[in-house]
């Protein structure tokens, strides 16, 4: 979460840093597990970084990123 949250508000630094305009771009945080047997589990948890499964991110792609959390 802290690592969230400083990325939330330094995204200026980040793209002076590396330069590239990140005008308008959001930051949408999630944690990708591998172990598939945990993830029905966290998924009815309220958690504030939504988990995503690596099948999942592998098998939709972005998708599955846009839909994480939903």
């Amino acid at each position: 979460m802290r690592r969230d949250e400083w990325i939330k508000a330094n995204l200026d630094q980040l793209g002076a840093k590396y330069r590239i305009n990140l005008t308008g771009f959001e930051v949408r945080s999630i944690f990708v597990t591998q172990q598939d047997m945990l993830f029905p589990h966290l998924k009815k948890m309220s958690l504030p970084i939504p988990f995503l499964s690596s099948y999942d991110l592998t098998s939709k792609g972005f998708q599955a990123v846009k839909n994480a959390g939903k």
